[in-house]
């Protein structure tokens, strides 16, 4: 009768080596310090010979890390939840660490549950991309020691790590410039947002732009629901509503999400509006497709990519080094990039 082969063991490889079983483990586990370039070569040699594999999951139960990334994103229905993912998912592999994701359809209530879901799976850290207005939410959980890093958000109170888009100064000197164009009446459509989107810091912007200029800007901001069953109807009538204002000069439309730029040039399409001639349009797109459009269109674009690194890599540090490592305040800068649509004529 055939006999069972039995599993390589840790005890097997370092007798092979010729070395302990601390240093195998070492080995794994990647601390090479102190350990020379021959021993390591020997090691590495015993384990492809071996063909052995290292059972992560009784490792990581043993050192209580699982290696594991809780994230908990806002809206995975979102058009933008594949950039994001993907450059999480690639940034955490290259890293060592798996993960494991929440949706928590911009509720707070929701996003609850997935943090506690995030606790009870032992999660060596969370990413987080917030819809809790509640700081001491969190607190507890970095408290008991599961490190969190916010990203694609930012609040003032947030006093952890985190990783965001800074689209104030550009936004800023894209307005200067489109002006400087002759557009001389802005106007901002915004869509569905709540306290912590991304959205509300770029109308913010906005805003104080208008008041620099001792604007009122609310007076010229204009509210849709793009998740509505209306939002087409919704859109014709916020856009009817600006052709019909009288006004000293020309017109621009600067739309603060890719969805609300996308929406604003169907219905200007649909009500046979000629851009740049009848009224300029910009946005934010995060897909680079306003390069194709015709005319080209003026947008601004995030570093998504970008910003998953960073935050992949921070929360990875952040649980390596634990409270060692002082927190850290990333800031990225989205570009920009002049068109047709809002050009001089």
């Amino acid at each position: 009768m055939k006999t069972k082969k039995t599993s390589t063991t840790i005890n097997d490889i370092a007798q092979k080596a010729k070395v302990s079983k601390a240093t195998v483990s070492r080995y794994l586990n990647g601390h090479y310090e102190y350990m020379s370039e021959n021993t390591k070569l020997r090691i590495e040699e015993v384990i492809r010979k071996e063909d052995y594999h290292p059972n992560l999951l009784a490792r990581s139960l043993k050192t209580k890390r699982h290696k594991l990334i809780g994230i908990v994103y806002s809206d995975l229905f979102g058009p933008f939840a594949s950039v994001h993912l993907g450059g999480l998912s690639e940034t955490l592999e290259k890293l060592g660490y798996s993960f494991v994701i929440y949706n928590t359809l911009n509720s707070p209530e929701k996003e609850l549950e997935c943090l506690h879901s995030c606790i009870s799976q032992q999660v060596s850290g969370i990413l987080l991309r917030r819809s809790n207005t509640d700081i001491n939410v969190y607190k507890s959980i970095v408290e008991q020691g599961t490190p969190i890093v916010m990203y694609d958000r930012y609040t003032e109170d947030w006093p952890y790590d985190m990783v965001y888009v800074d689209n104030y100064s550009v936004i800023m000197e894209l307005l200067k410039r489109i002006e400087s164009n002759g557009y001389e009446q802005i106007y901002w459509m915004t869509g569905y947002s709540n306290p912590v989107s991304t959205n509300v810091p770029r109308l913010q912007s906005f805003l104080n732009y208008m008041k620099s200029k001792n604007i009122d800007g609310s007076k010229f901001v204009h509210y849709f629901d793009e998740r509505s069953e209306n939002a087409y109807r919704d859109i014709h009538i916020e856009l009817s509503k600006i052709m019909a204002e009288p006004s000293p000069g020309r017109k621009v439309i600067f739309a603060d999400t890719s969805i609300t730029l996308q929406f604003v040039l169907a219905g200007l399409k649909n009500q046979d509006i000629s851009i740049p001639y009848q009224i300029g349009v910009c946005g934010f797109d995060m897909w680079n497709w306003s390069s194709v459009m015709n005319p080209g269109i003026s947008a601004i674009y995030p570093p998504i990519r970008e910003l998953a690194t960073a935050a992949g890599q921070l929360i990875v540090e952040r649980i390596e080094k634990g409270g060692e490592a002082e927190r850290q305040k990333i800031v990225l800068t989205p570009s920009y990039v002049l068109r047709k649509s809002t050009e001089r004529y």
